[in-house]
């Protein structure tokens, strides 16, 4: 086990060390983790990347940074051909943790669905047009006094395979070798979530909700508490993850009027986790898991810095989480804004601006993170830390003003549109008096 992962496991609260506890159990074979040159990602990440799975002992491909010119770069896809040679052997390492948790942070998404290591993600090219599921899904959800997230999380591993390998590079092609490496271990199995988000109408209701303690692993009967102690949430987000489909994960969103189709949803995505689990277990499927990726040979002097980081590489990602939120919140307000020159509209439009240029500059330190030596990787994280907390503090701010702007905006407009009524109407009442008054006079003669 990573001493970092201990020493986390050790030092937080007791709720923060149930979710590390995950974090501890899952390390081996789904996290990203790195040791001696070793790099450990999982399948649905890499899969999702290059669209086909890795075979044992094969090269995987990568997507690399290449300069077009003096100032402009581009991203361009390698394959490899080479392919290490040797006996497979396989182990039954049968695993099932099945768990339905409170989500308080988009940190504890991170701890439960498990990071693509930052080393592996950065040589492989994953961050290149794209991120880690973990980040893209705690991107999309709120936390707020009036929001709670709740996730069923089951990950079960099946069995592990090993390419055992006495094969030795001969030494006038070792230069063919460097900087390369091979598929060593992949295990089996699959890592299913049910992450819900629901949104109330008060705080009150969100605090009793939040006190509510699951009877059942199910979030079918959750939804069903939820009903009947604290009533429909005014909506509901409900988020699908399956790393044995090889396919993104899927996000639906329902009204309160839709409660019933949306617990409908969930019991029908519960009911396919229970069959996909069973053909995993009877062999019927194998989808893979996790890869260990080793090097072809070993080199005191690579490029690549392979490291401990993984604490660091957590609170880079967060930042990035950070950013995208406050982002989201700016073009929210933004949009609210339409196209008003307004002091308060030209500072939300600055910041975004401000947002989307850091957030640039956050995920290429990310991409260049197995180049980097781990006090770089620690700077990265201490510079932007107190920076993007600031900013993202700044947007939320700037954000209630707008809303609270466009309320007076609309009262105010309400309010003339009704005195206008009201005159047009006093208009229209003289006019028809007066006509009276010209029909009289005239019948008079």
């Amino acid at each position: 086990m990573d001493t970092a992962i201990q020493v986390r496991f050790v030092s937080g609260a007791s709720r923060r060390m149930s979710v590390n506890c995950v974090l501890c159990l899952l390390s081996v074979a789904l996290l990203g983790s790195v040791a001696g040159g070793v790099m450990d990602i999982t399948a649905f990440e890499y899969i999702r990347k290059f669209s086909t799975p890795l075979d044992l002992g094969e090269c995987p491909r990568r997507e690399v940074s290449i300069s077009t010119g003096t100032e402009s770069r581009d991203v361009e896809r390698q394959a490899c051909s080479l392919k290490k040679r040797g006996e497979v052997t396989s182990l039954p390492r049968e695993l099932n943790d099945t768990r339905n948790v409170p989500i308080s942070t988009a940190s504890d998404i991170i701890a439960y669905l498990g990071l693509c290591g930052g080393e592996a993600a950065s040589f492989l090219g994953i961050l290149y047009k794209g991120d880690c599921v973990a980040i893209q899904i705690a991107s999309r959800l709120t936390f707020t006094d009036k929001t709670m997230v709740r996730a069923y999380v089951e990950y079960y591993r099946k069995s592990l395979d090993i390419l055992e390998n006495n094969w030795r590079s001969i030494e006038e092609y070792d230069h063919y070798y460097d900087g390369k490496y091979y598929l060593k271990n992949r295990s089996y199995g699959t890592l299913e979530a049910i992450i819900i988000q629901f949104r109330f109408r008060s705080r009150k209701d969100t605090a009793i909700a939040k006190k509510i303690k699951a009877t059942s692993q199910l979030m079918s009967v959750y939804m069903e508490m939820i009903k009947r102690e604290v009533g429909i949430p005014s909506s509901i987000t409900i988020i699908r993850l399956s790393t044995a489909e090889l396919k993104d994960f899927d996000l639906q969103k329902f009204r309160a009027d839709e409660y019933k189709l949306a617990l409908r949803h969930v019991m029908i995505l519960e009911s396919e986790i229970r069959h996909l689990r069973e053909q995993i277990a009877s062999n019927k499927i194998a989808p893979h898991l996790s890869y260990g990726l080793y090097p072809f040979k070993m080199q005191n002097n690579s490029q690549y810095r392979i490291g401990t980081s993984s604490l660091t590489w957590e609170q880079t990602c967060m930042l990035e989480v950070t950013l995208k939120q406050a982002i989201h919140i700016g073009k929210k307000a933004y949009k609210r804004c339409r196209l008003n020159r307004a002091k308060l509209c030209v500072r939300v439009r600055e910041l975004l601006r401000t947002l989307r240029k850091t957030q640039r500059e956050v995920h290429k330190n990310r991409s260049n993170w197995v180049e980097m030596s781990i006090t770089e990787k620690k700077k990265v994280a201490s510079t932007y830390t107190a920076r993007i907390n600031s900013y993202s503090n700044v947007m939320k701010r700037l954000a209630r003003a707008v809303r609270k702007w466009r309320k007076t905006e609309k009262k105010l407009k309400k309010k003339k549109k009704r005195k206008n009524l009201t005159g047009l109407l006093k208009i229209k009442k003289l006019n028809k008096m007066l006509k009276g008054k010209r029909n009289v006079t005239r019948n008079q003669y």
